[in-house]
């Protein structure tokens, strides 16, 4: 049985750039279902009518500029993944906007209309990854939470995190483990990048 398509709502209001976004996502031959509006308002009244699963979002609207697009859009988007698409290359703005919750920063003119497909699909897998995570533990009950307080300088909060989060998993236990700063050490410990950021 064919999959049903991903439904993009795409927030762009240059009608010929959403016209290059709606190509390129056509291009993956009937995985994307495109919706396009050319207003943040028209935008989050789309959001509050659902179906959506991602959200394509220009920083720069007739109705909306800078920063406050995004953190309109991904309150009212309550969980769907928003990737925002932007024509400054401006890495503290990336950083701010996947802090506070947006699955990736596009830069106009640096993407392909392929590496705009892969990164609606990382990012709708990873969703789907963490939405199946907090079901089975809403399913299961709640779990235990310890917590470790510690100051940066060789205290070991983390290294003592880990260590414990490993020897619970060696018992079968599932774990998450959370460091609440900006930049986990976490990757470091482990040479993979986290799931999830503080935003």
């Amino acid at each position: 049985m064919e999959a049903e398509p991903i439904t993009v709502l795409l927030v762009e209001g240059d009608p010929e750039e959403a016209n290059s976004l709606r190509e390129a996502l056509a291009e993956a031959g009937g995985e994307f279902r495109t919706e396009w509006v050319d207003r943040l308002s028209a935008g989050l009244d789309r959001l509050t009518r659902g179906g959506v699963e991602i959200v394509l979002l220009r920083l720069t609207l007739p109705d909306s500029q800078g920063f406050d697009t995004f953190v309109k859009t991904l309150d009212r988007a309550k969980g769907i993944p928003v990737i925002v698409i932007s024509n400054l290359d401006d890495s503290e703005l990336a950083l701010r906007a996947v802090r506070e919750g947006a699955q990736d920063y596009l830069v106009k003119g640096r993407m392909s209309g392929p590496s705009l497909v892969r990164c609606l699909r990382h990012a709708v897998e990873r969703h789907k990854h963490t939405a199946k995570l907090l079901q089975d533990v809403r399913q299961k009950g709640g779990g235990t939470v310890l917590g470790f307080l510690g100051v940066k300088g060789g205290v070991g909060a983390t290294t003592l995190t880990l260590n414990i989060a490993a020897a619970l998993a060696q018992q079968g236990a599932k774990v998450i483990a959370v460091e609440l700063v900006p930049f986990s050490n976490f990757s470091l410990h482990l040479r993979k990048p986290a799931s999830l950021g503080l935003g």
